[in-house]
């Protein structure tokens, strides 16, 4: 205070509170908060009708062993349309004993590996609003949730395809990239075709293989995905996603899990746009006919047909 006043009075949420002043014009209290928003207003009079006042907001926030917390990325963050549609969610749990919980993106629910307390996922941008928050569940019942965030993606945007891998968290050292053959009439094995790389854009370190490959400008057509890759692979399966455009977002095809050939590459998937239906989801077509060297499905009364050569096919 620039002085000594009549009458000091200090308010919590306005509810006042006693004060200590002392020499030099400080003063001092102890103050109760409440869990949330608090509101602290001091006001001080003096003679005649002297009055000066100010106010503070603090936030108190309840230190709970399940609390979650979003680091990145931030609420109301926007994705530039010449960006990867893709956005990496990172944040921390104060109980270290969780080892999953699940990432809340509009309706879906993904589960998230969690170590130490700190979990990171790639999600990809499959609407033009994504409301996103994380929470733990227990015995089938809602556990801790952390605050939602709200993501957008601005400007119109190209179509286009995001590959997601799923590496193992000790794998290192595994140079790998990936490429599409475009067959532009997939009724016809000697059609016009063309061969587009996947740029890798997102690494989980710098000594980790690419985890998110875009596929830009995508059109009609039956692609053949392709990984290749120099260095030791894993010795498990991988399992891997592609995100296909469908409206105004992107459409999820979990893809079958593969083992890296020895070789150096290895078919991971066939898709076939713009209908994002993959070459395995035999449902969707109506009927198949092979021949001596060749497989062919095909659906009714859409007209659609698709050719592959047998011994391309696993």
């Amino acid at each position: 205070m620039g002085g000594t006043p009549d009458r000091l009075a200090l308010y919590v949420n306005e509810v006042p509170t006693d004060v200590v002043v002392g020499t030099g014009g400080a003063f001092g209290a102890s103050v109760p908060l409440q869990p949330g928003l608090n509101r602290l207003r001091a006001v001080a009079t003096g003679p005649g009708d002297a009055r000066a006042e100010d106010s503070i907001s603090i936030e108190y926030v309840l230190a709970t062993p399940g609390r979650i917390v979003l680091t990145s990325p931030s609420d109301g963050f926007v994705l530039g349309p010449d960006a990867p549609p893709v956005i990496v969610v990172e944040g921390q749990v104060e109980d270290k004993t969780v080892g999953t919980l699940w990432l809340v993106a509009n309706d879906r629910r993904i589960p998230v590996k969690v170590s130490e307390g700190r979990f990171r996922k790639v999600v990809p941008l499959f609407a033009p609003v994504l409301r996103l928050w994380a929470e733990t569940s227990h015995g089938g019942e809602p556990g801790s949730r952390s605050e939602p965030i709200t993501v957008y993606a601005s400007g119109p945007r190209k179509p286009t395809g995001v590959l997601v891998m799923e590496w193992p968290d000790d794998i290192q050292g595994l140079d790998v990239e990936v490429s599409a053959v475009v067959r532009f009439s997939p009724e016809r094995l000697d059609g016009p075709t063309q061969t587009v790389r996947l740029p890798g854009v997102l690494k989980a370190s710098d000594t980790a293989p690419f985890e998110v490959f875009w596929l830009r400008g995508v059109s009609s057509g039956a692609y053949t995905v392709t990984l290749r890759h120099r260095g030791s692979p894993p010795k498990g399966d991988l399992q891997a996603t592609l995100y296909i455009p469908d409206k105004d977002g992107l459409a999820t095809r979990p893809l079958p899990t593969v083992r890296l050939r020895p070789s150096g590459k290895t078919v991971l998937a066939r898709v076939l746009l713009p209908y994002g239906v993959l070459w395995e989801q035999q449902d969707w077509f109506s009927g198949t006919s092979e021949g001596s060297d060749t497989v062919t499905k095909f659906r009714f009364p859409e007209g659609v047909s698709w050719v592959e050569r047998r011994a391309d096919l696993p």
